[in-house]
């Protein structure tokens, strides 16, 4: 079979698109857990704070917070349609508005949190903390494969 210029950039594009594709998901992959392991850091570093291992510090703790707004208001990105893995459920790309919600979620819990240590209320603060872990695994729960 002989293929004419217009066929094998035809074929050539489709290499292309397809070696493109497969890139990107890498690419997310990588994104995504880059992503995670910082969120994954910074709600141990606040539990490790409020649970008495460290020495409490109002500004460690505010500023694992704002790591933690930053990261989650950029989840979204590194989901994008096509980008699916193995370490995720496909209902972050069949249940978006479920997704959206549970990422509001975390964004709403780490807010509780900030008030509470604004509030100097050290033990509504470690609860708060608690309650960003148990939506962290909720999260994971239900749109990732593996177990957190």
């Amino acid at each position: 079979m002989k293929l004419t210029v217009s066929g094998k950039f035809f074929a050539v594009v489709l290499v292309t698109a397809f070696a493109t594709t497969a890139q990107a998901a890498v690419d997310y992959s990588k994104e995504r857990t880059a992503r995670m392991k910082s969120m994954d850091s910074a709600v141990n570093e606040i539990l490790n704070q409020t649970g008495g291992l460290f020495r409490y510090e109002e500004k460690t703790v505010l500023k694992k917070l704002d790591v933690l707004r930053t990261e989650l208001s950029r989840i979204p990105e590194t989901f994008p349609a096509g980008s699916e893995s193995d370490a995720t459920k496909a209902n972050i790309w069949t249940d978006a508005s479920g997704f959206a919600d549970a990422i509001q979620s975390s964004l709403d819990q780490v807010e509780r949190l900030a008030k509470a240590v604004a509030d100097k209320d050290k033990k509504q603060v470690r609860q708060e903390a608690k309650g960003l872990q148990k939506q962290c695994r909720a999260c994971h729960g239900t749109y990732r494969e593996d177990e957190y």
